[in-house]
């Protein structure tokens, strides 16, 4: 069986229907994607954001150079936090990252370091992950929570600090070391 020689003129109309239908089919399978609206997309991005806020009496101040607002709750990355309050007590705190609630003025930290600064006396904190109940006023510490005042050192695996009454606790396997 012989092959036939197709014109040149018939195998540019085939190759450019081809190619024709590859860009349809192309642009109908974008056009009817179905994953567009599982994209969390937030309400607003704002870069190098300074928000003053009372909490509880006390004046917050967060530095972020980067916020996502979505869903009543900011998401920042390399947070600045320092808290003033009344009695003259200061609290410089800062994280990797943190997401702090609109509605209840919580807020939660990963990878924070914290220094309290009260009647002369300075604190220095670490903990992997903070958490902050406004409510309560009750600070949380997990993934490992180093506190001390330059003499004493209290380590563990989580811990709670309540701002009402002053009362420190560190739990899983707490060691203390002193400096004399």
């Amino acid at each position: 069986m012989a092959i036939k020689k197709i014109s040149r003129k018939k195998a540019y109309t085939i190759a450019a229907l081809t190619f024709i239908a590859v860009i349809v089919a192309f642009l109908w399978r974008d056009l009817n994607l179905t994953d567009r609206s599982d994209i969390p997309l937030p309400d607003i991005i704002v870069e190098n954001i300074e928000i003053d806020r009372e909490i509880n009496g006390a004046q917050w101040k967060l530095i972020s150079p980067r916020v996502e607002h979505r869903d009543g709750f900011f998401y920042g990355d390399s947070l600045d936090i320092t808290i003033t309050e009344s009695d003259g007590k200061i609290t410089k705190i800062n994280a990797d990252k943190g997401v702090f609630t609109r509605s209840s003025n919580d807020i939660e930290m990963t990878s924070a370091d914290a220094v309290m600064t009260e009647k002369g006396k300075v604190y220095d904190l670490s903990a992997g992950r903070v958490e902050f109940k406004a409510a309560t006023e009750l600070w949380s510490f997990f993934n490992g929570v180093t506190l001390t005042d330059g003499r004493i050192t209290v380590e563990g695996s989580e811990g709670t600090y309540d701002s009402r009454s002053g009362e420190c606790t560190v739990t899983g396997g707490g060691v203390v070391t002193w400096k004399e």
